[in-house]
């Protein structure tokens, strides 16, 4: 069985002095609701739960500066899909040139 827990909370964000957002967390409030229920959205009793749903898991999250990593590598991969594009394309034109000469001696 498919189950969600649904954890009731808040967000604390930490920015620097020109507003980057430097680091966040998952924070539960004293008394913050736990919540059990269905891939299909209907309640489930807690004391129906396996053992296992009810074990405490971290609320990591990631961090925006692991975030801006990954934005950079992805645009780091893209330029270099975009050179190897446009050196293909001359690559695939100079055979285009070749093929016009051997075709044009041939006929």
């Amino acid at each position: 069985m498919i189950f969600l827990k649904i954890t009731t909370g808040c967000v604390v964000q930490e920015f620097n002095d020109i507003g980057e957002c430097i680091g966040q967390k998952f924070m539960i409030p004293d008394g913050g609701t736990v919540e059990y229920e269905t891939e299909d959205n209907l309640p489930i009793n807690v004391d129906n739960m396996p053992l296992a749903g009810r074990e405490y898991h971290s609320f990591d999250m990631v961090q925006p500066n692991y975030q801006q990593i990954l934005t950079n590598d992805l645009r780091d991969i893209q330029s270099v899909v975009d050179e190897n594009k446009i050196e293909l394309n001359m690559i695939l034109s100079d055979l285009n040139w070749i093929e016009d000469i051997v075709s044009a001696i041939i006929d």
